[in-house]
Formats: structure tokens, sequence, C-alpha cells
């Protein structure tokens, strides 16, 4: 009964990266199936993607994992 919760940022090269998942500014997908496929747009091609995942609960929100140490990868 977990779904996966998925916090990114589009980010210039220039600009700090996100230090905590609930930083300001963050866009959230969840998914059942833990298999995203992200749109980043046009926009962003050339920016960091930065993330952080973590495992919730269908039913019971208070039930979370903790987050996972930032990932990042360059959008193409």
């Amino acid at each position: 009964g977990f779904m996966v919760e998925l916090r990114w940022w589009p980010m210039e090269k220039t600009d700090a990266p996100p230090t905590d998942p609930d930083q300001i500014g963050h866009k959230a997908e969840l998914s059942s199936k833990a298999r995203f496929q992200v749109s980043a747009g046009m926009t962003n091609l050339g920016k960091t993607f930065y993330c952080y995942v973590r495992w919730r609960h269908k039913t019971n929100p208070a039930i979370l994992s903790p987050w996972t140490n930032r990932q990042q990868i360059i959008i193409a």
C-alpha cells in the first residue's frame, strides 16, 4: 500500500542547489507504480534537475520513509 513521492527543481548551473526536500519552489509528483516520466519542457533544457524521493503510504499519510539523498542530472 505504498506510493513514491518525488519533489524536484529545474535549476540553472549558477543557482544554489536545494538543500532540503521542503525547500520552496519544488514540483511534486506521486506514483503508485514507482515510475515517473517528468516533462521538464524545452525552457529547462540544459538546466540541472535536482530531486528527492521517498515512500508514502496510500491511506495513512503519517507513514513516510525518510527522503533519499539529493539526486541530480542535466536535463537533455
